[in-house]
Order: C-alpha cells, then structure tokens, then sequence
C-alpha cells in the first residue's frame, strides 16, 4: 500500500500529525532482542500519554511436536497461536501446528487465505456510496453513506471520505483556477494557493498538468544557483543518492552501512500476538531481496530490536488510533543511532477501510517533490497488518524513504525556475512519482493483470508491473536505478534527521550547521536572547509569503511594516546575493533583499 511516495489518503492524516504530540520515553536497549519488562521513567503530568502502552514478553510457542496429553485425543480441534493454526488434544491442550499463516490471519484455528471473488476486482469500485474491494486478498464491503460520508477511488482503491469536499475523478490532471491550483486528491478536489508558497499558477512546459511555478531558492553559499549547487570535484561520494563529485556516478563505492529496524509487536494483556519471530525473520529475508541490487544503490536492513507491547486497543488500528501511533507515543525510543520503527498489529484501517500497510513520508517529501504543504512528524513510522502481500513491508519501507505510488497524481507541484526562466527539473520529475525511470502508470483502476503479469492498460501508458512501488502486488520484484538512488537520499535525511529527535540540535543562525532538511530556527527566548535549534524545513522558500514561523525553507518569518510577513534568509558575509544587516528588534543579520523582493 501506500505509506511515500505517498498514497494521497496520507496527506490528510499527516497534517494531523504535524507536530510530535507525544511525549517519547527514552529507554536502554537489553542485549537481548525482547525488551525488559521493568517499568518506564514517566512523562511530566502535562505531557503524559493517557494509557500508553507498554512492554511485555510474548506467550510462549508450545513444542512444535509435543505428543497429546495422556488421555487426551490428538488433533481434537485447532487454537490460533501466535498468528498461527495448532492442533489442541481434547484436553484443551495446544500440542502441534496444524498450518503456517505467514502473512495470513488466523482465524478461529483457521489460516484465512485469499479470497477467490478478489480475482478481477482491481482498485475496487464505489457502489452508490459503498466502498468495495480487496486489501491484500480479502473482500471488504463498507457503506460510507451511513458514517455520513462518500465513496470515493483512492490511489489506495475504495474508501469513505469526508461528504465537504467536491468531488473529482482521479488521475484528472491539476489546472489553474486563477491562482489556485486545482488538483484531484483521492476523488476530492485539493487547492492549494500558489501565492502561500511564492508561486504563480501556470502551466508546466512540456508537462501534461498545470503547477505552482517560482523563482528558484535564493542560494544560500557561494558556488550555488536558484536550482541547487553544482557537484565539486572535490568532494568524497557519501551515501546520498546524489553524484557528490561530479563523475556521472553516484555512490559509486560507498557502503551505507546495515539499515537499523525495529519491530514492534502488538501484544493483548496475555501475551498474544499474531506474529512469532520466525515470522519476522521471514520478513527480513524478504525485505533485503527487494532491496538488494547489483549496482552501487542496493540497502541491506537488520533487526536491530523487537519490542512487543501490551496494547490491546492496537490490534485493530483504525483512524482514531493513528496520529497517536506515529508519532511516537510508544513505538519511539531513544537508540544510539538511527532506526526505522515498524509497528506490526493484526488489522489496519484508514479511511474506514483494510489496508495491509501505511507509512510517513519524510517531511511530506516523496519522488523528490513535497506534496504535503506543512511540516511532518520527524520520524513517523511504518505500520504493517498481518494479512498483507509479501511486497507490503518492503513497499512501505520506500514510502519511508522517499518514494511514491507510480501511479502518484501529479498534485501540489512546485516547480522552481533556473535565473534563465527555465524549470530546474525535467517534466518527467514532476508527473505521478517524480521519477523519470518508472513508466507514467495509469495505476490499477486503469490496467488489468494477467496470469503472467502482463498488463492491458487504458490510453498509451503502460507502466512496469515488477515495481515494488506499483500497485501490481503479485507482480513486484524490485526497485528502479533512479528509486533506489532516492531512497538513499530519503535514508540521508532521515540519518541526519534523528540526532535532533530526543534533544534538540542546537545551531548558529546563517552558518549552516543543520542536517540538510531543516532550518536554524529561534524557539525560546533567554534574557532577550534568541536560543536557536535545528527543525524541518517548511514549503515557503526565501521571498515568499509565510503565516506562521514553522511555514519557511532556509530563513525566518519576518512581520514588515504593511503587516505582511516574509520568508528571509539568514545571513552574513559570505551569503551571496544578499544586502545582510540586522533589523530593528531581530537580533541576526536578515537578507533585505528577501524582504523587497514583492515590492
């Protein structure tokens, strides 16, 4: 499923989630791969979660063979355990498994495998407004019209949506209405005022959509353009995804290091849980053959962790449960260097629909566009259901990472403009995924599979069934070259990202010293002093008009004397183009010329 780039679904969720809600315990990891059971240093009263969960110790798997009880006749009926179907004597007693689920539920003793009436089905359909389809083999019938909503088709299929919205048909391609750029978001109409991001709404050259079009970031070192800054040659190749020298090649030679992954494993009061760590390991395996390559950019990823959690509620994550989940209430520990949290619980649902998976975007970020106007929670996470495809976990780790559906809506594109007037990026980097080697695809509403994975698809386009970002779950097998060089610059951000995650990453104003993706921002003031700390960047680049001090890229939200507000760089000497003096009141020297620059 989803969890980039994106499914747009997402968008709406993560704009709940802005902000991180919860307060995050900090926690010493056992030498053992279950953490301990002793209890967590509490939260100040103001910021404690209501119920939290906490850590627990699975029930224990009974022998895998272990003879009926003496008395008792074997394989008298059969127990879901672990996530599993066994044989229990007619002692009740659980003696030898009956069936292996995998990525199946158990159910009632009984491993629940696809459901035949998914065959043909697709993306799933609206029928008036009842939100038919499949999540990962099984049918699901919802009627949105009686929680007062629409149905809607979404990237991720059929879903009940809000009834406030107008209705719009998916894969429309945005347009300008004045300023205001229209796109279809999910079958709902999103406008997006390009004047709020220092654009104006214009058609893309060379593009089939309209976009938000401005001015290129004013650059903030010497060597630098509006559309970024020219490799050096003597620079060393890190793991980025980018060509750091300038050689036509990138990450040539450079290991990125194994990828820490935490599991957390939903548990009820007893210790269930439907998942055994042979499961995980499974998992695992999967993972790193998705991701492995024969080129520079493939990843390989480890358990790091698995923390079960008593948190029953969780089990069955639905909307109301999913800002808390990502956003660190319990599945976020402080660790001495970067992971990836994966929350595995039995069902999932979003939009009041079965999903096999979901994950955040970093920074609203995927395809190397930003398609959610506002800041993200810094971490997020990824949450997996039991009954998914085996590409699940894999599909949404590059959600995490930076990708998009291929079948992605070109929405809420900014396109910035090179100092001749001409876009920094190709056309094809702004449509659907924002990669140019993944075939524009008209997504699975509009293409039918057949047995061998070939595709018949409406219009000209026919997309690649093989990637795992495709929404093909029988036929995915892997990643594209330009993917996996974004998913290594997804990891970069992220890396960086998570030393400021449990205490803040002090800074300098205009020197530059926050991990690439955040701002030297002020949060605090100290006898008339500014305290200054690193936080993600917002969409409002240097010059444009900003509402908030969370809203700029690279610069501060400065109120001028028309009672406009305006996005300044920082500045000092070396920062070019720039007249650099303090203002009256603001205690670091602004670029006046950010603040003239609508005069």
């Amino acid at each position: 499923m989803s969890t980039k780039g994106p499914p747009a679904w997402l968008y709406l969720l993560l704009a709940t989630a802005a902000v991180m809600g919860a307060w995050i315990l900090a926690w010493e990891s056992p030498s053992s791969r279950r953490t301990s059971t002793q209890p967590e240093p509490e939260a100040p009263a103001e910021a404690k979660p209501k119920a939290g969960p906490k850590s627990w110790t699975p029930r224990a798997l009974p022998p895998e063979h272990a003879p009926a009880e003496p008395g008792c006749t074997p394989q008298e009926d059969t127990l879901c355990i672990r996530g599993d179907a066994w044989w229990v004597d007619s002692c009740g007693n659980p003696h030898e498994k009956a069936e292996e689920c995998g990525p199946a539920l158990c159910e009632e003793g009984v491993c629940v495998g696809p459901d035949p009436a998914c065959a043909g089905m697709g993306a799933g359909r609206c029928e008036d407004d009842v939100a038919v389809g499949c999540a990962a083999g099984r049918v699901y019938r919802r009627d949105c019209a009686e929680l007062g909503r629409v149905c809607v088709i979404t990237e991720e299929g059929a879903a009940c949506r809000s009834s406030d919205g107008v209705p719009c048909l998916l894969g429309a391609p945005s347009r300008c209405d004045g300023d205001v750029l229209v796109s279809c978001v999910d079958g709902l109409e999103q406008r997006l005022t390009c004047a709020d991001v220092g654009a104006q709404c214009l058609p893309l050259r060379g593009g089939r959509a309209d976009a938000c079009v401005r001015p290129g970031a004013a650059p903030q070192r010497p060597g630098c353009g509006a559309c970024g800054c020219e490799p050096d040659p003597q620079t060393e190749e890190v793991c980025n995804g980018r060509d750091d020298d300038g050689d036509g090649f990138v990450d040539e030679g450079v290991e990125c290091g194994v990828v820490d992954l935490v599991a957390v494993v939903v548990a009820d009061a007893a210790g269930n849980t439907d998942y055994t760590e042979a499961d995980l390991d499974a998992e695992l395996a999967r993972i790193n053959a998705f991701f492995a390559r024969e080129d520079d950019l493939g990843l390989t990823f480890r358990w790091a962790d698995v923390v079960y959690l008593d948190a029953e509620a969780w089990l069955e994550i639905d909307d109301a449960e999913l800002q808390t989940v990502l956003t660190g209430s319990a599945h976020l520990r402080q660790r001495e260097s970067f992971y990836i949290p994966i929350v595995f619980t039995r069902t999932l649902r979003v939009d009041d629909v079965p999903r096999p998976g979901l994950a955040t975007p970093p920074n609203g970020i995927c395809g190397g566009v930003r398609r959610v106007q506002s800041r993200q929670p810094i971490v997020g996470g990824v949450i997996i259901a039991k009954q998914r495809w085996e590409s699940t976990v894999a599909h949404e780790l590059g959600h995490y990472l930076g990708l998009c559906h291929t079948h992605a809506p070109s929405v809420d594109v900014v396109s910035t403009l090179s100092e001749e007037g001409q876009p920094c990026r190709e056309p094809c980097d702004l449509e659907g995924d924002g990669i140019c080697d993944t075939p524009l695809d008209p997504g699975p509403g509009g293409c039918q599979v057949g047995e061998s994975c070939q595709l018949v698809c409406e219009g000209t386009d026919t997309p690649d069934p093989s990637n795992v970002m495709g929404y093909y779950p029988g036929c995915r097998v892997g990643f594209s070259a330009e993917q996996a060089a974004v998913v290594r610059e997804g990891l970069e951000w992220r890396r960086g990202w998570y030393a400021c995650v449990f205490e803040p990453c002090t800074c300098r104003p205009a020197e530059g010293d926050c991990p690439e993706g955040m701002t030297c921002s002020p949060y605090d003031a100290e006898q008339g002093a500014a305290r200054w700390q690193c936080r993600l960047d917002g969409p409002a680049p240097p010059g444009a008009p900003c509402s908030s001090p969370d809203a700029c890229n690279g610069g501060l939200c400065v109120q001028q004397a028309g009672g406009a507000s305006t996005c300044a760089r920082m500045c000092n000497a070396q920062t070019p183009d720039c007249e650099c003096a303090p203002l009256p009141g603001i205690d670091t020297p602004l670029c006046l010329d950010d603040l003239s620059a609508d005069e």
